[in-house]
């Protein structure tokens, strides 16, 4: 093969490369393109999905599933263009290294090739020099042969040059190639270095799908944990629901197996009549089914009437809040005028609930049912206009009613106060402001204007009794207080036993006009009523404890009146004054034993519940050896005062003085120092419980029934009542609803937290206004109330009759308050929680199982348990130093540790205290206990355990 033939064979080959290598350049540089392009929209999605997820969160479940989905499929197609990609230059990276190869391959030909022509030329030259040199060393040089030789040389030369000339060129060429190669090589380490952050990016990438897969698990995880939560609080409130139905019917059996007794004791008296009466009043055949109508149809009457009665009392309370809140929205846009806004907007909102579920309560359209059974169109015609003629007057009664007991109550506020300055006026002349160490007359003026005026003008209610009295025969006390005014919560669970044992309502014992006063409380004496009145069928009280108030009272002598209905009439048509209250009228014999030896003798309750002629309390010193009886020997009896008839029912202690109250319905200030009773007041209701305000205000805050009465112990008359539906004032309870108050707490002096029913309330004792209002959270009534301040509120605990403890933190913000951080503590006691104590992040509870526990509230767990820490209820815990005291029913007193560990012996009581403080003075620690014989003790620790 000639020297033409190679190089034509490298030139097609270097050509054939050239092509190849700017085939594989443009591929390279449209991939190059295609990668920057595709790259870009991924980033601009991963940028707008983190600033997605960052500002906005799903609205819904669906919503949050949708856009899941959707990020799920943007991330797969992330990863598949991402995997595309790095396969594309992967595979352009292997052609540019194949190229690279077949480069070098070619490049080590062409030298090889380049050397061979060198070589070649080399030889030729050589041969051509040996050829002239044999030619001249010739003689005889044949001139043809020469120049001929010397022309081929020649033109073999001239061949070999242009051949040279060509390799030359071939070599720039493959030198520009081996330049090109340099730069391709710098592509290849680029391309390889986007190749290895491709894969990284991939990496990211499948972490991050990772990682959003776990979320999701976990999102997915809760939602059904909440789910499953919610079905749990479904079913139990649906066992709520069924003992609640369990309950209602349980009292209307109660109440139906007690109207049966009461008809069968009418009918027994009816067989004492005559025989030609008894035979008309005896003819069952043709009147049990009229009077069976005729008492479907009252009681029909009776609850449409209440229920229209009410109806119009809140339709008028809600017109009223609106020309309130109409008047406040007028006013200029400050602080106080935005909370009071806030306030009727609330109150409204409540009137309009009340409004509604009395309306689909209402029984008006049971109507036809109730007319189904009476016999010919006539009779229903009849009936049907009678109803409606009954309604329509019975609405206009209640309404003409409602606006004179409002007049009343106006009228008897303004004489309270007209006898009120008298009684002042007559104080000062004479210059004796103490009621109980003044002489017989002015103790007995100012007893009647403090205790007999303002304890009976407490509602417009009350107010129209005192004028209003039916006729009774039946001997009763008279000294009593107004009843409590009733719950707003009607159809709510927590309006149970909310009547004491200790307590007299207004509607068993009846109230006494003015008329009466000049005589002896203990020798006035009031009949039972006639006719009385039934209770309203709105508010059934539990049985069989609470149903002492429907039962009727017995009496010597029974009243004989013809039996016009199976059911009491609501009020006589005729009102007249009993013979007792005459002044020769015979005051009545005393009741017999057996009657006074009962728990529920209203004589017995009343015999030291009488203000005006109650005695003076003492305080007894007791020394060392007296007090060794009865003690541990690391607690000592020092002081013992006197004076409460009945159970001390709480207790507050100041650095001065000592305050109790009990079911005798007064408060009673003990100077421990001095030995006497310092004050007294009256509270119209047994006192559950008592807050003192340290300071120079001198305020003693009581709850007794419904109200919370606020006194200044410079005076023995309340300068304000709240009551527990939010409203202040004395007459402020006029619309009803209303409940047992069962516990307070003073925060400070002006803020104060009270617990009425499910209900917490805070008042502004500066406003005299409930602030705020927030459910418990409870399944009953609060029982007990504990507190501990905040940096930015209170922390509340709370104990209730459902054996749970609760807790929970208000925050005051921008003039505001909010509750915060519910928790319930678990697992709860086996009774109801009597008491409670908050110490820093511990709290100590006290229960009717006879049990003590403490609670961690920085993890919501139980600590420390004591099972048996008494022999029957545990009434009180207060904190002692490092430990604390409890007492209950088995009358001793425990001394613990911080973790429940006993510290010392039991120390015996004499009686079983309900009550319980202590307080550190100068001397030492001391512990009061308010016992059930109304004795209220001082004790000082001997040996500091």
């Amino acid at each position: 093969m000639d020297a033409s033939t190679i190089l034509d064979d490298a030139k097609r080959e270097l050509y054939k490369e050239k092509e190849l290598l700017a085939r594989s350049m443009g591929e390279l540089e449209f991939q190059r393109k295609l990668s920057e392009s595709g790259s870009q929209p991924i980033e601009e999605r991963e940028r707008a999905e983190g600033e997605s997820a960052g500002d906005s969160e799903p609205s819904g479940e669906s919503d949050s599933e949708d856009e899941e989905a959707t990020g799920q499929r943007q991330l797969t197609a992330q990863l598949a263009a991402l995997s595309e990609d790095i396969d594309t230059k992967a595979r352009l990276v292997e052609q540019l290294e194949a190229s690279q190869r077949r480069l070098a391959a070619l490049r080590t030909h062409y030298e090889q090739r380049l050397d061979q022509l060198h070589a070649q030329i080399k030889a030729t030259g050589d041969e051509r020099d040996k050829v002239l040199a044999s030619l001249a060393s010739q003689s005889s040089q044949p001139s043809d042969k020469l120049k001929r030789v010397k022309d081929e040389y020649e033109r073999r030369m001239s061949t070999m040059s242009r051949e040279l000339k060509r390799l030359q060129a071939a070599q720039r060429e493959h030198s520009r190639l081996q330049r090109s190669q340099q730069h391709t090589a710098t592509q290849i380490h680029a391309l390889r270095n986007e190749l290895q952050n491709l894969k990284r990016d991939k990496v990211k990438l499948v972490q991050r799908m990772r990682a959003e897969s776990k979320r999701h698990a976990q999102a997915e995880a809760a939602r059904a944990k909440e789910v499953a939560q919610l079905r749990k609080e479904s079913r139990k409130n649906a066992n709520l629901i069924r003992s609640l139905e369990a309950e209602t019917r349980l009292k209307e059996q109660v109440l139906k197996r007690k109207q049966e007794e009461v008809s069968l004791l009418r009918r027994g008296h009816r067989d004492k009549l005559s025989v030609r009466a008894a035979g008309r009043l005896h003819d069952r055949g043709r009147s049990r089914r009229p009077r069976e109508l005729w008492s479907r149809l009252e009681c029909w009457v009776s609850r449409a009437c209440a229920a229209r009665g009410t109806l119009a009392e809140l339709e008028a309370a809600l017109e009223h809040q609106l020309r309130e809140r109409d008047r406040a929205a007028a006013l200029p846009h400050t602080t106080d005028n935005m909370e009071l806004l806030a306030y009727l907007r609330e109150a409204i909102a409540d009137t309009q609930s009340q409004i509604m579920q009395i309306e689909e309560e209402s029984e008006e359209s049971e109507l036809p049912s109730v007319l189904s059974a009476a016999e010919g169109e006539a009779s229903r015609y009849a009936l049907e206009r009678l109803a409606a003629l009954t309604l329509t007057h019975a609405h206009d009664a209640a309404r003409r009613m409602h606006a004179l007991n409002d007049a009343r109550a106006q009228l008897a506020d303004l004489e309270e106060k007209y006898e009120r300055a008298m009684s002042a006026l007559r104080a000062t002349e004479d210059q004796n402001l103490n009621p109980w160490g003044a002489p017989p007359a002015l103790a007995a003026l100012l007893a009647a204007v403090s205790s007999g005026t303002s304890t009976r003008s407490v509602s417009p209610v009350d107010s129209a009794l005192l004028e209003v009295r039916p006729r009774v025969v039946g001997k009763r006390e008279s000294n009593t207080a107004p009843t409590s005014p009733p719950d707003d919560n009607r159809n709510s669970p927590f309006q149970r036993n909310t009547v004491r044992r200790g307590s007299v309502r207004l509607r068993d014992l009846g109230v006494y006009g003015r008329e009466g006063d000049g005589e002896d409380p203990m020798s006035q004496s009031m009949v039972e009523p006639e006719v009385l009145r039934p209770a309203p069928l709105s508010r059934v009280p539990s049985a069989p404890g609470s149903l002492r108030g429907l039962q009727p009272a017995g009496s010597p002598l029974s009243p004989r009146r013809a039996p016009e209905s199976p059911r009491p009439a609501r009020r006589p048509p005729g009102l007249t004054k009993p013979a007792s209250f005459e002044p020769e009228g015979t005051p009545p014999a005393s009741p017999g034993a057996t009657r006074r030896a009962r728990d529920d003798d209203v004589f017995l309750r009343l015999t030291g519940a009488a203000p005006d002629h109650a005695p003076q309390g003492t305080v007894k010193e007791i020394t060392v050896k007296r007090s060794s009886v009865g003690a541990g020997s690391w607690l000592q009896c020092t002081h013992v005062a006197e004076g409460h008839v009945g159970a001390a029912l709480s207790l507050a202690v100041t650095p001065d003085d000592v305050y109790s109250g009990g079911v005798d319905r007064t408060v009673r200030g003990w100077d421990l120092s001095a030995g006497v009773e310092s004050w007294r007041a009256w509270c119209g209701g047994a006192v559950v419980g008592l807050s003192v305000s340290g300071g120079s205000d001198r305020l003693v805050l009581a709850a007794a029934g419904a109200a919370v009465k606020i006194f200044d112990t410079r005076t023995n008359q309340p300068t304000a009542v709240l009551w527990s539906s939010g409203a202040s004032g004395v007459n402020a309870s006029v619309r009803g609803g209303e409940v047992a108050v069962t516990a307070l707490s003073l925060a400070s002096g002006h803020t104060l937290y009270t617990a009425a029913g499910d209900k917490l309330r805070l008042w502004d004792l500066r406003m005299l206004e409930c602030v705020y209002k927030t459910w418990s959270g409870h399944a009953a009534a609060v029982m007990c109330v504990a507190r501990e301040p905040l940096p930015a509120g209170d922390r509340l605990a709370t104990g209730s009759r459902d054996h749970c403890v609760r807790v929970i933190d208000l925050q005051h913000n921008a003039g505001s308050w909010e509750a915060c951080n519910r928790r319930l503590l678990e697992p709860p006691h086996y009774d109801g929680v009597q008491a409670l104590l908050l110490r820093g992040s511990f709290l100590y509870s006290a229960s009717r199982d006879s049990s003590l526990k403490c609670w961690s509230l920085t993890d919501n767990t139980l600590t420390h348990s004591v099972m048996n820490a008494h022999k029957g209820w545990v009434t009180g815990v207060c904190s002692l130093g490092g430990g604390l005291v409890s007492c209950g029913r088995d009358q001793a007193l425990r001394l613990w540790s911080s973790a429940l560990r006993p510290a010392a012996s039991p120390a015996a009581l004499p009686d079983a205290p309900h009550a319980l403080a202590a307080h550190t003075h100068a001397h030492g620690h001391a512990v009061y206990t308010a016992g059930s014989g109304g004795e209220v003790r001082a004790w000082r620790l001997v040996n500091e355990p």
